[in-house]
């Protein structure tokens, strides 16, 4: 088992964000397999902005370290547990304000509206 760099902050920021990261995978791909692409589209958004956050994670953390002058050990990790949470947090915010900005009218986010039933309907 790998041990992450921050401890348990950054075990419990990761756990979560990797469980949303294969939520959305799952739910994109049933949706996909059901023919309700909007829906496909909109969970395939959250999981790839999920996974765009551990490149942005660096981005947040290495300016971090150099606005924190020689730092302590605790102080890292909590610098690298802080920008992990950040970046996790900025991203699927970004994601959601998209989907919902781009979101067709019709598709509801439960998608059990009948626009988004009816392509599923016709493949029986």
């Amino acid at each position: 088992m790998v041990i992450p760099f921050s401890g348990w902050p950054e075990r419990v920021v990761i756990g979560v964000f990797g469980a949303l990261f294969l939520v959305a995978l799952i739910k994109g791909f049933i949706h996909a397999r059901a023919g309700r692409v909007s829906l496909h589209r909109e969970w395939m958004i959250r999981a790839f902005a999920i996974g765009l956050s551990i490149a942005t994670q660096r981005l947040i953390f290495i300016p971090a370290l150099f606005i924190v002058a020689d730092p302590t050990q605790g102080q890292l990790q909590m610098l690298s547990a802080t920008a992990f949470l950040a970046a996790f947090v900025v991203h699927t915010s970004a994601a959601e304000a998209w989907i919902r900005l781009t979101r067709r009218r019709g598709i509801h986010v439960a998608g059990v509206t009948k626009a988004s039933y009816e392509p599923a309907a016709e493949h029986r």
